[in-house]
């Protein structure tokens, strides 16, 4: 074999081996560089929207669109086909009534109470063509809940959904006393203190308003408010700037997906996984990741509740497997904006010296596990909060709800597993109070009415005396351990009944009949 042969077949053999190699290795290489590539891309944009006087913001992507593909299919709800140009014109009718007749003004922070439908897309483009935030409200949240989460973003405007009216009839005067004014999404109603929109679009120009009211030259200016659960007590609300919100829309194109394709968004509107990834990366397509977005998974101790720490007093990750905390590092390339209020809201969600002196760490609350191929996945939540039927549920919240019912001296909220189903369900394990008795009916009646439904306990565990740990904390780990099955337990157990409208006794023939999936939770 002459030499420059002998060359070819070790050049032939060596990219061979390499791609080899590559493939056993490195089996996402090339779609992790292309994709990489496109968020560097979309990095550079970011990054030169602070060289001039303006931010493109995702609203004018969708206004962009709207001109350049009018007859496009936006949204299909419940089989009706809304195109770019229906979604904007409605929201500009809806502009001008907000300016006309709400009296809204560049700047204000508007609370926004609606169901999925094409109208919630357009309120809320139609607050932003004003220059207004939107603070997205869970629509399952009732009363206090309900007043704070209105009251903590700083609103003093409440837009309301047709069909959750009605659920507004225990704050209405509430409200009132606070001089939040509610309009609602219908053409008339008969309660005298909520005023109406559809009447007044109807009559409402199509043109678009001012384009300086929507204007914007920070990226770290606030577009949306949504809400967080609030481990120590009643909802937080996190604030979404419009690099967040920008930052959300490019998920889909990041990952290849095309103009072609269609985004089916199950989830509500008020998720941030909803609006800004589904809507936002919707508009984007008209036309994990861990080198760009710092992430660990560190060692946590469910039993006393708090992440494992070294000699030196550092956290320390886990092994690939094994499930861990995760954590997100703060920086300059990946910022934490906070929750609106207190500063001490956000000062909580941040772990500081946790690799070394002066670092900091966004505590996603998340229990999550990274298999070989590096795809990470959920596994639970640590703390105060669990979650059920794609909802966080704090139990602060919930315990402090339930300490209203009379008969109840003492409480402890947790979450349980039940085989086939996602999350956790709720369980309140309960002291009763001296002289008293346990009233299923009576509590069937509070949670009914004071509580979203995915926060409600299903089960109630009746207990002498809690446990507690050494720093005085409720013990909950041993009760989620112990689940809720009758056999295995010695105290009364109680399990949530809509047919006889209590809490009845857990038999072992009901317990079963959840097991197997017989019976609707």
């Amino acid at each position: 074999m002459t030499p420059s042969l002998a060359w070819l077949s070790a050049l032939i053999a060596g990219f061979f081996s390499v791609h080899v190699l590559q493939k056993l290795c490195f089996p996402y290489f090339w779609r992790d560089l292309m994709f990489l590539l496109r968020v560097m891309r979309y990095g550079l944009d970011l990054e030169l929207f602070k060289l001039r006087s303006r931010v493109h913001t995702v609203l004018d992507r969708f206004i962009q669109q709207a001109q350049r593909v009018p007859d496009k299919p936006f949204v299909i709800y419940e089989g009706s086909v809304h195109t770019y140009r229906d979604i904007e014109r409605r929201s500009n009718r809806l502009a001008h009534v907000f300016l006309e007749d709400v009296k809204l003004r560049k700047g204000e922070c508007i609370a926004l109470l609606m169901s999925n439908e094409p109208d919630f897309l357009c309120v809320w483009f139609g607050l932003a063509k004003v220059g207004c935030s939107v603070a997205f409200l869970n629509i399952n949240i009732k009363s206090k809940s309900l007043l704070h989460c209105v009251n903590c973003c700083g609103a003093k405007t409440l837009i309301v959904g047709a069909d959750l009216v009605e659920s507004m009839n225990g704050i209405l005067s509430s409200l009132q006393e606070e001089h939040i004014q509610v309009w609602a999404m219908k053409s008339h109603t008969e309660h005298t203190h909520v005023h109406t929109l559809l009447d007044k679009v109807e009559a409402a120009s199509e043109q678009p308003v001012p384009a300086s009211l929507r204007a914007t030259t920070s990226l770290k200016a606030p577009t949306l408010y949504i809400f967080t659960s609030g481990t120590t007590g009643l909802p937080k609300a996190a604030v979404i700037t419009h690099l967040q919100s920008l930052k959300g829309a490019a998920g889909f194109w990041a990952f290849g997906a095309t103009e072609d394709d269609v985004i089916y968004i199950p989830l509500p509107l008020y998720h941030s996984a909803a609006s800004l990834i589904g809507i936002g990366g919707t508009i984007e397509l008209g036309r994990p990741l861990h080198l760009l977005f710092k992430y660990d998974l560190i060692k946590y101790d469910m039993v006393n509740d708090e992440p494992v720490k070294d000699q030196h007093g550092f956290c320390q990750t886990v092994k690939k497997g094994e499930t861990g905390l995760l954590l997100s590092k703060v920086s300059a390339l990946s910022p934490f904006f906070g929750y609106a209020g207190s500063k001490q809201l956000t000062e909580r969600k941040l772990m500081r010296n946790v690799f070394a002196k002066g670092d900091a760490y966004f505590n996603t609350g998340d229990l999550m596990a990274e298999d070989q191929e590096g795809f990470i996945s959920f596994r639970d939540r640590v703390g105060d909060t669990f979650r059920w039927k794609g909802e966080n549920v704090a139990t602060t919240e919930v315990t402090e709800t339930l300490g209203l019912v009379e008969f109840i001296q003492e409480v402890n909220v947790y979450g349980v597993e039940i085989k086939g189903h996602e999350g956790r369900a709720g369980m309140a394990a309960m002291i009763i109070r001296p002289g008293f008795s346990f009233d299923g009916s009576k509590l069937f009646e509070h949670v009914m009415r004071d509580l979203p439904a995915y926060a409600r306990p299903l089960f109630i565990r009746l207990q002498e005396e809690m446990e507690m740990t050494s720093t005085f904390k409720q013990h909950k780990f041993q009760l989620v351990q112990s689940g809720f099955n009758p056999s295995c337990i010695s105290d009364l157990l109680f399990v949530l009944d809509h047919q006889q409208q209590s809490y009845i006794p857990l038999t072992d023939c009901i317990y079963h009949s959840i097991l197997a999936g017989e019976r609707k939770l």
